[in-house]
């Protein structure tokens, strides 16, 4: 089967709180997005990638990274939320055939090849996959006014990395039942809440955290200085 990376570069990182959106902050020269990106272009288990951007940047980083990367075959603006630029993702799929669909975001620059390797082999099996490591803190629920409601057992727990993966029939079919649930953008969140199909959870490095805050960025450098590129 055909592996599709699907690549969310749209979103406009208001809790970074800079001019511009994370993904194309750059370090040591060379944008977020293109450190993602080298990932998806060097693992064998992707064959072509659909990178999302919002409308603005289309063009201009769009025309930049497709010369540099010659598995990116498609370019396209994205939707209001992470939902409908997954969905437009999807709907830019052409291919009559099954295939892997592999969606990950783009301020998640330490993916690793291993991952998306188990990625692809699990959709063999499973129509959703996703990607989990350890917790490493007790989990703890609290109620409306911060009160203590219950702890969670760590051992049962994993923090929701990504990137999340689907058959590509499944995905259609997820997208085309849940088109009047507005309630949830993750699609792996409204497969479970529709308890669709089972879901199965590779485990994961805690590397591959999302670059969310400006001391992310520290970090990130910190990664890249030690080899991790």
């Amino acid at each position: 089967m055909k592996t599709f990376a699907i690549i969310l570069a749209s979103g406009t990182g208001s809790r970074f709180g800079k001019s511009i959106p994370k993904q194309f902050i750059e370090i040591n020269n060379k944008m977020i997005l293109e450190y993602t990106l080298d990932v998806f272009q060097q693992s064998e288990s992707i064959d072509e990638i659909i990178l999302v951007l919002s409308e603005q940047y289309v063009n201009v980083i769009g025309s930049k990274v497709k010369n540099n990367y010659s598995k990116i075959k498609n370019v396209i603006s994205g939707g209001l939320n992470r939902r409908e630029s997954c969905e437009k993702g999807i709907n830019s799929i052409n291919e009559i055939d099954e295939a892997k669909v592999i969606i990950h975001n783009a301020v998640q620059p330490f993916v690793s090849l291993k991952t998306l390797k188990e990625c692809s082999d699990a959709l063999n099996t499973y129509n959703v996959v996703t990607v989990g490591c350890p917790c490493t803190y007790t989990i703890l629920e609290i109620d409306e006014n911060r009160l203590l409601k219950n702890t969670i057992n760590r051992q049962y727990s994993v923090n929701d990395l990504g990137p999340e993966c689907f058959k590509l029939s499944f995905l259609r079919e997820l997208i085309r039942k849940s088109q009047d649930d507005t309630s949830l953008t993750n699609l792996t969140a409204i497969s479970l809440k529709n308890n669709l199909s089972q879901i199965y959870v590779v485990e994961g490095e805690n590397t591959n955290f999302k670059i969310t805050y400006p001391q992310d960025i520290y970090i990130a450098e910190k990664i890249i200085q030690n080899g991790g590129f």
